[in-house]
Order: C-alpha cells, then sequence, then structure tokens
C-alpha cells in the first residue's frame, strides 16, 4: 500500500540534506586551483590532492559501502559530512601541498561515505513505502532527476559567491563550504528515517570485514565490475585535471 505522506517526507529530506551538501561543496569550485596556486602550487602539484581525493575513493568504496550495510545509511551519510567537512576546514589552515594532501583524504572518505548509501536510503525507503515495484522505480527515476537538475544548477549559484568571499579571505569560501556541509549531516542525523530495516537487517551476525572480503572476492570473480573500477579511475585521472585548472585561465 502506498504511504504518499511518508514518500513526500523522504524526498524532502532527500533534497534538503543534498542541497546544502552539494551547496557546500559547490563553493569552492571556482577558487580551487586559484587558491592553490596562491599558496606556491604549481600545475602539477595542484593535481597531486585530487589524484590522492580518487585514490582514497577507489581504496575506500567497499570498506565504506560495507559500513553503510552493517550500520546503517543515517550512520554513512553523517560520517560523509563530518568527514567532508574537516576535508574542507583543513584545506583552510592548510599551506603546503602536504597539507592539501591530508584535506583530500578526509574529503576522499567523505565521499566514499556518501557513495550509494544516500541513494540508496531513498531507494530503500521507496521500495518499501511505494506500494509496488514498478511506482517504486518510477517515482526514483523523477526524484533522482530532480536532484541532478539542482546538482548542475547550484554551483551557478554558489560558486560566484565563493568567489566573492575569496576576494575577503582565500579560506573564506572553504569555511563557508565546511559549515554547510556539516549542516547537512546534522540534517541527515535527524532526518533520515531508517525503521523499514528489519531487525535482523540490522543485526546480521556476518561482520562487516566479511562483507568486505565477499565484496573483493565477486569483485576479482567479475571481469565486468574490474572493467567499471578500472574506467572510473582512468576516467578520473583524464579529466579531473581539466576540471581542476580552468579557472587558471580567467584568473
Amino acid at each position: 500500500m502506498r504511504d504518499a505522506s511518508h514518500i513526500y517526507r523522504t524526498f524532502r529530506s532527500y533534497m534538503l540534506i543534498s542541497f546544502f551538501f552539494n551547496a557546500g561543496a559547490g563553493f569552492v569550485a571556482t577558487t580551487y586551483a586559484l587558491y592553490l596556486r596562491s599558496h606556491g602550487l604549481n600545475d602539477f602539484q595542484i593535481n597531486v590532492p585530487n589524484l590522492i581525493f580518487f585514490g582514497t575513493m577507489f581504496f575506500f568504496e567497499l570498506p565504506t559501502g560495507a559500513f553503510a550495510d552493517h550500520y546503517g545509511r543515517r550512520a554513512s551519510v553523517v560520517f560523509a559530512c563530518v568527514f567532508e567537512a574537516f576535508g574542507m576546514l583543513l584545506y583552510a589552515s592548510a599551506r603546503s601541498m602536504w597539507g592539501f594532501v591530508f584535506a583530500e583524504i578526509a574529503c576522499g572518505l567523505g565521499r566514499t561515505f556518501l557513495s550509494g548509501a544516500f541513494q540508496a536510503w531513498l531507494v530503500d525507503t521507496l521500495n518499501v513505502h511505494a506500494g509496488g515495484a514498478e511506482e517504486a522505480l518510477a517515482l526514483k527515476n523523477t526524484f533522482l532527476g530532480r536532484e541532478k537538475r539542482m546538482f548542475f544548477l547550484l554551483p551557478i549559484v554558489v560558486g560566484p559567491l565563493g568567489y566573492s568571499l575569496s576576494h575577503l579571505d582565500p579560506a573564506y569560501p572553504w569555511i563557508t563550504g565546511s559549515f554547510l556541509v556539516l549542516f547537512a549531516g546534522v540534517l541527515a542525523f535527524l532526518l533520515i528515517d531508517e525503521r523499514y530495516r528489519r531487525a535482523d537487517q540490522r543485526e546480521k551476525a556476518r561482520t562487516m570485514w566479511g562483507k568486505i572480503g565477499t565484496a573483493i572476492a565477486a569483485t576479482h570473480m567479475s571481469a565486468g565490475l574490474r572493467f567499471i573500477f578500472f574506467f572510473s579511475f582512468v576516467d578520473g585521472l583524464v579529466i579531473q585535471p581539466l576540471n581542476m585548472l580552468w579557472t587558471r585561465f580567467f584568473s
């Protein structure tokens, strides 16, 4: 039976959390490379922290996914916001490439805790309350489509705001973004409802490390999964330098 009020609350909560998390991250979109150059990094050095970011995501994707399965989506999203906010504060206070590297490790952990868990909570909730598999799929596509439009529109608004703040102090966009992401974590703690998870799902005897081992074994046995991991990693290496350095040409 469809529970329209629960679906609406879930969608509203999902969009609120997504808005503040992505708004916080978007505050530094236009100043990232300029900020690092202001601390003496050249083009190669600017890409080193970003390489560490993707490496962190690559190596911790399975452990953080197992964490979300074992301890719940809410815990994973809250951890994501805490790590991301901490990483942004590290960026605001760092003065060397290695300081930025440690900041990117924290941000990479934040993104891996968020990856999968946030959308999985939405999908799981729809599967329970939408009243059928077809209805749940239609609602999922509608909701994720709206989130994607917001994701692409937010940088148009918050990017220039972050750039304006950087004229007062180059660290201000990072600090502002950090507080917005942390607020998203508070919202996640208060709004994510996982009562649909049965007691046997929350109290599985299999340990989190056992789940990680199972996932690694499945990846090792599947050529398709290995290709996806490899292609995603290479795609990040190719695209991100351009994504990080474009603002330099407008400075």
